[in-house]
């Protein structure tokens, strides 16, 4: 499987026998020279092996983290899951100006694992936020 950067191997005679580039954090592409055709190639999208996993996530906003950035880094979270969250909610709460000290988030959300490492975000599936006396809720709906 190719890192980042993909790879690629050639003959001694200059022609390309393979080439591997990633598509995502999911899968990478892969061409490989026929056997006894010049010049002819196959390709595929190859699945990394990935673990995806949904965990809870929760945080507050206090005067050591004031934004909702600040508290999901607290949290170990990257500024992605922030990000998504504000999508969500945006249309209920000034992220900029509405967040107080009290105000909590908690989000259940995919996340997604290759070789043990942390790649990416999946699917939020559910979302909560109290903000000034209210609670919000989002729950992700998937047509089937």
């Amino acid at each position: 499987m190719p890192d980042s950067r993909g790879g690629s191997s050639a003959r001694n005679d200059g022609c390309v026998r393979y080439l591997e580039y990633e598509v995502d954090a999911e899968r990478f592409l892969r061409v490989t020279a026929r056997t006894g055709e010049p010049h002819a190639f196959n390709a595929a999208v190859v699945e990394y092996g990935v673990r995806k996993t949904t965990v809870p996530v929760a945080a507050v906003i206090d005067e050591g983290t004031p934004s909702l950035f600040a508290a999901m880094a607290a949290e170990g979270e990257t500024p992605e899951l922030p990000m998504a969250l504000a999508a969500i909610f945006g249309g209920e709460v000034d992220f900029n100006t509405d967040l107080q000290p009290g105000n909590r988030f908690s989000v259940l959300v995919e996340k997604i694992y290759r070789e043990g490492r942390f790649v990416r975000y999946g699917a939020i599936q559910a979302a909560g936020l109290v903000n000034g006396g209210r609670t919000l809720i989002a729950v992700r709906y998937a047509p089937p």
